[in-house]
């Protein structure tokens, strides 16, 4: 209902039935803005990443376990290097050894690189030997900590590894 107050403005009333339906109706409507904002700003972050093939990397474990023997086995190493190159790229190297150290030269080397601060953006390539290593350019390469998965085929010989290296 409409008061008076003084005689010269009107307020508007609540009647005190309805003031704590509106309270708590005010308090579950601000609750759901809240997480609607919230869920735009996690989705929008461009940092974060989702691993792909996630679950079925997890039903695979087995097989994943058995190439980390075969790995083992092999006695491959390798190690990598990430230098700038012109302008926003970089230069990726691969080195292969055996196990008495000597270079590598296998049919093909992919990666799977990408930097751990943009992990949602990988770039996949196939490396060219360049004598003693294998190399790429990765065009478009922010510093920082980099992530490196390697495959690489040998006649019926695959290793694969995953490495770590800074990008200045």
């Amino acid at each position: 209902p409409l008061t008076h107050c003084n005689g010269s403005s009107m307020n508007l009333a609540i009647p005190e039935a309805r003031r704590w339906p509106i309270i708590i109706v005010a308090v579950l409507v601000s609750q759901m803005a809240f997480g609607v904002w919230m869920a735009r700003v996690a989705g929008s972050d461009p940092h974060h990443a989702i691993e792909p093939d996630y679950y079925a990397r997890a039903v695979n474990w087995d097989s994943t376990m058995a190439q980390a023997r075969r790995d083992r086995a092999l006695g491959w190493d390798a190690a990598t290097t990430l230098t700038r190159a012109s302008g926003r790229g970089a230069t990726l190297q691969i080195a292969l050894v055996d196990s008495l150290g000597t270079a590598l030269e296998v049919d093909s080397v992919l990666v799977e690189a990408l930097a751990v601060a943009h992990a949602g953006t990988i770039t996949r390539r196939t490396l060219t030997s360049t004598g003693q290593a294998y190399s790429t350019l990765i065009p478009e390469a922010a510093a920082g900590l980099w992530e490196i998965r390697v495959r690489a085929v040998r006649g019926a010989d695959v290793f694969t590894a995953k490495l770590r290296t800074e990008l200045q």
